[in-house]
């Protein structure tokens, strides 16, 4: 019965010696297979850093970018409102100006038209129409010897 067990134990080892052989073979294979399929995936990730390093110094430009423009921006909204003080400024002095003119043109008006009716009531034969104010009478005369030669 040992003689049976040993063989019977040889048999076995035998046995799995023999299968262990032929899964050697598909481990080698398999082997290769990984390695390739690990070589792949390095060059992929190689390409996956290559690709992140050129998008980060694409973003980094454009940050620039976006810093230069801004402050351009920021420089151009100076001016703007610079200028934008200059012209309402301006526009306030034109406006007094105009207002000035318009008083004076006014005025002038005015005046001319108490002198046409003191003029008018001068005249021989004209009743007059309307009373001149004293105001007109009173200021009108010395004008009056001034611009006359």
């Amino acid at each position: 019965m040992i003689r049976t067990h040993h063989a019977l134990v040889l048999f076995l080892a035998t046995l799995l010696g023999l299968y262990g052989c032929t899964q050697g073979q598909v481990g080698i294979r398999e082997k290769g297979a990984w390695e390739a399929k690990i070589q792949r995936l390095e060059e992929e990730l190689r390409s996956a850093q290559t690709a992140q390093q050129q998008l980060r110094q694409k973003l980094l430009a454009a940050e620039e970018r976006q810093a230069q423009l801004q402050k351009q921006l920021e420089q151009l909204e100076a001016q703007a409102t610079a200028e934008r003080n200059a012209l309402r400024a301006e526009l306030k002095v034109r406006t007094a100006e105009r207002d000035a003119l318009a008083a004076h043109y006014d005025k002038f008006r005015k005046d001319l038209r108490e002198l046409l009716q003191q003029t008018e009531a001068s005249l021989p034969g004209n009743s007059p129409a309307i009373a001149p104010s004293s105001h007109a009478v009173s200021a009108r005369p010395a004008t009056l010897s001034q611009s006359s030669p």
